[in-house]
């Protein structure tokens, strides 16, 4: 059975006993400003079902074109974009993820920052299986994506009522999690350069326990680290730094506590902005960065202090903390795993070697048995 919505998509109902969702097959395309082509499909949910899933603010009236089931329809400008420049990053070979300058390199990175590296170690897994067999690397063959607006049936009352607990499934469940920033300004590329510099120099256990009285340095009113950043604020709210993290900060999603909230519950949330992915720990190293200079400082200026605590990414960085503290409890639930396969391995050791030991006994036990009786046979034929 299917139902339309009145942008024209029609959806065919879900099956819940197969814990069904909707996904887009995103079609490759020769660039990244050719409309979307896709189709959407009906997946069972299971933990090989590999995707991307988006979160996308759309209430503006502009509109785009995309095609989906064979049928031209107009939609949000901000659903085409996403949808365009996700295409672009994973499924075109000639976008490269990461285009920025490392601090104190004349020379373009090359390939993707090993973060992305390794949270989409198997990126390839998430397309699926082409009519050859497998994803061809020219970058031929679908990409799986979950987009709410077409992906849940907002006619069907039932699934209305499910949306919120849908959607978390939706978003714990997927590969990655990409909240769209929107398109890129002149002032972007500024910004996540700076990005990068402050999470290179950011010490890297700054907050933990005991990390202050080891390394005082590094904290108010040292902050030595710091040093290699005064080229930011060299010029104040005058220079080009200054407007650029204004720029990326004003960024509507970041100010949707609910929908941070919701890209939080990922395995691993990331955002998108243009052709960038931004990771959540860089924004949260800016965010820990901007708390830190608010406080009494030798290195960065008194008569900024106040524009430092007026930045509005409490919101991001409150919600991925979360983030933060769940991905901690798994890594101790791996840590106790990983004993309890230990200590089974070893019981596993010692009851081979009492077997062997056993073993070994019962033979030299029967050796020793072989042996008497032999010298007793021997002895009887002496007497004979």
């Amino acid at each position: 059975m299917e139902t339309q919505s009145p942008s024209g998509v029609s959806f065919r109902k879900l099956d819940s006993a197969k814990s069904e969702i909707r996904l887009l097959e995103l079609q490759a395309a020769e660039n990244i400003e050719e409309p979307p082509v896709c189709r959407i499909v009906n997946v069972a949910l299971t933990d090989k079902t590999e995707y991307v899933a988006i979160s996308c603010l759309s209430a503006e009236t502009e509109q785009e074109p995309v095609f989906i089931n064979n049928k031209r329809i107009l939609v949000p400008a901000a659903l085409g974009q996403v949808l365009r420049h996700v295409r672009a990053v994973f499924l075109d070979p000639t976008v490269r993820l990461d285009r920025s300058r490392s601090p104190g390199q004349g020379k373009e990175k090359k390939g993707p920052p090993s973060w992305l590296v390794q949270a989409l170690k198997h990126v390839k897994s998430i397309f699926p299986e082409s009519p050859r067999g497998r994803f061809d690397e020219a970058g031929e063959g679908p990409l799986l994506v979950w987009l709410e607006p077409f992906c849940v049936d907002r006619r069907n009352a039932q699934e209305t009522a499910q949306q919120l607990t849908h959607m978390a499934m939706v978003y714990r469940s997927a590969q990655i999690v990409v909240g769209w920033l929107g398109l890129k300004t002149e002032l972007t590329d500024v910004a996540l350069d700076v990005l990068q510099q402050v999470e290179a120099v950011f010490p890297p256990h700054f907050g933990e326990p005991e990390d202050k009285l080891l390394h005082p340095e590094n904290y108010s009113p040292q902050h030595e680290w710091l040093r290699k950043l005064e080229h930011l604020w060299e010029f104040g709210t005058d220079g080009v730094y200054y407007s650029a993290l204004q720029d990326f900060s004003a960024r509507p999603l970041f100010h949707r506590t609910w929908l941070i909230d919701e890209i939080a519950t990922a395995r691993y949330p990331a955002f998108l902005i243009g052709d960038r992915i931004v990771s959540w720990k860089q924004v949260i190293v800016l965010n820990r960065m901007l708390e830190e200079i608010s406080n009494e400082s030798a290195v960065f200026p008194a008569g900024l202090r106040p524009v430092a605590q007026s930045w509005p990414l409490g919101t991001i960085y409150t919600m991925l903390k979360h983030y933060e503290e769940r991905k901690r409890k798994e890594n101790q639930e791996d840590q106790r795993n990983s004993a309890l396969k230990q200590y089974e391995r070893r019981k596993r050791n010692e009851q081979a070697a009492q077997v062997a030991g056993a073993g070994a006994l019962a033979y030299s036990e029967m050796k020793e048995k072989a042996r008497k009786g032999s010298v007793a046979a021997s002895s009887s034929d002496a007497g004979s």
